[in-house]
């Protein structure tokens, strides 16, 4: 069955699509984080593009035996979503990045050691599924961004911004269920785009969608605060990263100030808001400290109640 698209539909814009991502700067990447990007072509040369189902299931053991016994079995719908292929295989991470440009991989969490701050293991998911299959209406957690290459099949994507909206998810995206907006999946469908268009619900403001069809090869980057859902265009497979830089640091620290108070946000920008200070906790002997350090046992503790506390959806990344 033909899922149907978005990009046709009046006042739905399509993702910009960036060409030349080889010779874009970071200050002209960073002045175009305001909507989503499409990168046309960024993970054509990477080694993760000739990842296949054989390969994969080798690397899943026990854990997708169902998945792929359905998946095997021609069922719609299946997915195998944020499968943490890199925790027990870390070094493929480097099949799918090593051609990335320096301004997608500048990840500032990665500067706070586990278990203070999400481990790098869980921020960079694999999502693989069937056709139908599909993650709904969301936007990440921590006004984190994000980045997502499809290696294979496409992956319909849908996107708003929803740093405007009033009330936080997921009470938001109820509330669009309730105005029968998005189905019982958690999805919008065409129709409902259309009458959220003409007639934004009570309690909504007005919003500009973007839609794209991105296939494999292409990868899509995912603002700060941008809602987004994302449907499997036959069988699809794909790698994502959810992470803090220059882009969203802000917003990233005004989200833990506005849910944890000024001290949260100062200890935020004292780990990572500078150069230098990235650099330092990157250090082997600082890292090992603030791990297993007795006199930083009341930081780790901290961090880890509020880095759960904060949390707005289950895991981030697609």
């Amino acid at each position: 069955m033909e899922t149907p698209g978005f990009t046709d539909i009046p006042g739905v814009r399509r993702v910009p699509v960036v060409a030349d991502w080889r010779a874009l700067t970071r200050r002209e990447f960073v002045a175009k984080t305001d909507v989503p990007m499409l990168f046309q072509g960024l993970g054509t040369g990477t080694k993760a593009i000739a990842w296949d189902r054989e390969f994969l299931r080798a690397l899943g053991g026990a854990r997708l035996r169902d998945f792929l016994a359905a998946l095997d079995a021609g069922e719609h719908g299946v997915y195998a979503s944020e499968w943490y292929l890199f925790k027990e295989h870390p070094e493929l991470l480097a099949d799918v990045v090593a051609d990335f440009p320096e301004y997608l991989l500048d990840d500032w969490l990665e500067s706070i050691p586990p278990p203070l701050s999400f481990d790098a293991d869980t921020r960079n998911n694999v999502y693989w599924g069937a056709h139908g299959s599909a993650t709904p209406i969301h936007y990440d957690s921590f006004n984190g961004c994000t980045w997502n290459v499809t290696l294979k099949g496409v992956k319909r994507w849908l996107l708003l911004s929803a740093r405007e909206f009033a009330q936080s998810a997921p009470q938001c995206w109820s509330a669009l269920e309730t105005h029968g907006l998005v189905t019982d999946r958690g999805l919008f469908t065409p129709e409902t785009v259309r009458r959220y268009l003409a007639a934004p619900p009570d309690g909504f403001p007005a919003v500009t969608f973007y839609a794209a069809d991105v296939g494999a090869g292409d990868a899509i980057y995912v603002p700060w605060g941008w809602a987004h859902q994302v449907q499997n265009i036959g069988e699809a497979l794909a790698c994502s990263r959810f992470y803090v830089s220059e882009e969203n640091f802000d917003a990233f620290v005004r989200y833990f100030r506005t849910s944890r108070g000024p001290a949260a946000a100062t200890l935020l920008r004292t780990l990572i808001g500078t150069r230098p200070a990235r650099a330092l906790f990157r250090r082997p002997r600082v890292r090992a400290w603030l791990k297993d350090g007795r006199a930083s046992a009341p930081l780790r503790a901290w961090m880890q109640r509020a880095m759960k506390a904060g949390s707005q959806q289950p895991a981030p990344g697609e």
